[in-house]
């Protein structure tokens, strides 16, 4: 097991892990869920462990929403705050890509895309902008990000509102005054992009339709 560290187009330092086999015939690349990281992910460990004594390489790698609230080394010298709190789904594109880009760089043949959590959903989105460029992919654990709130959180309406107030008064990056579920510190804009219908985020519409996903 190893660290390794790259910049995305964008110019974010980001970190992964890196498990490798004894050849370079496939890769798995594992995209985490909301705020994890690789300190925290006891699973991940399991499965960087099997896969490589099963000569299958395995990277998990960070993106910007990794932990609720992180400080990022931009290549001009800056920082990025970033986390779950910040996050701007889209972006995570760019994340998704230095990984899969990572894995081709080390050799491997096949590259096979896991999407654990949020992750799936970023995955989708991903290889809905740039096509056929791995040879398979795993959702595991889908959530219906949007579905899920409207179904559980009592105080949706009035966090949309306070939200959509903030971003009018120039304060995007302003922090709800309550927790969403009750634990998850969220910016207005990150809860607006990830919580209200027909954004990007919003592609496994799980809860709302679950005759399709049966």
């Amino acid at each position: 097991m190893e660290f390794i560290y790259d910049f995305t187009e964008d110019g974010l330092k980001l970190q992964a892990v890196h498990w490798q086999g004894n050849n370079k015939k496939m890769c798995v690349v594992c995209i985490h869920g909301q705020g994890g990281n690789i300190i925290e992910s006891y699973f991940a460990t399991v499965w960087g462990d099997v896969l490589s004594k099963n000569n299958i390489g395995f990277i998990y790698g960070h993106n910007r929403g990794h932990s609720h609230m992180n400080d990022i080394l931009m290549k001009d010298g800056q920082f990025k705050r970033a986390g779950a709190t910040f996050e701007i789904f889209e972006e995570s594109s760019y994340d998704v890509d230095l990984w899969v880009r990572k894995a081709k760089k080390l050799g491997y043949e096949k590259i096979i895309l896991l999407g654990y959590s949020l992750g799936c959903n970023k995955s989708i989105y991903y290889l809905s902008k740039k096509g056929n460029v791995v040879d398979g992919v795993i959702l595991a654990s889908p959530p219906d990000m949007v579905g899920i709130t409207l179904l559980e959180e009592p105080m949706y309406g009035e966090l949309v509102k306070e939200a959509r107030t903030n971003i009018e008064q120039g304060e995007p990056r302003k922090l709800l005054n309550d927790l969403l579920d009750g634990w998850s510190y969220t910016s207005s804009e990150n809860f607006i992009n990830f919580y209200t219908v027909g954004n990007d985020i919003d592609n496994l519409p799980i809860e709302r339709n679950p005759e399709h996903f049966e």
